[in-house]
């Protein structure tokens, strides 16, 4: 259980992350995103885990659940910002551009 309270602590931590990356309203470097993708992905699969662990309370797997759900949908709305960042890269900078 020691293990599943850090790994929700990181959890949380990662969310928070995320948020901040979302709230900065400027550039997300590929670094960042890159970084915290990987650190996502990691939580994301070691709390899959515990969801499909049969030992795991109804109430705790709900919790896990619900967790999950906001970490995707904090990546979808990473990977939007990102996607839209690159589509408009560099338009608008150079006046000689059409």
């Amino acid at each position: 259980m020691a293990d599943l309270d850090e790994e929700l602590q990181r959890a949380e931590a990662i969310s928070r992350r995320g948020r901040q990356l979302l709230d900065a309203r400027g550039h997300i470097s590929p670094e960042d995103a890159d970084r915290w993708f990987s650190e996502l992905v990691s939580s994301l699969e070691i709390l899959a885990e515990e969801v499909n662990n049969p030992n795991c309370f109804n109430v705790m797997r709900q919790g896990l659940l619900a967790r999950i759900s906001v970490m995707v949908t904090l990546r979808s709305r990473i990977e939007d910002v990102i996607r839209s960042e690159m589509v408009g890269r560099g338009l608008g900078r150079d006046p000689e551009r059409v």
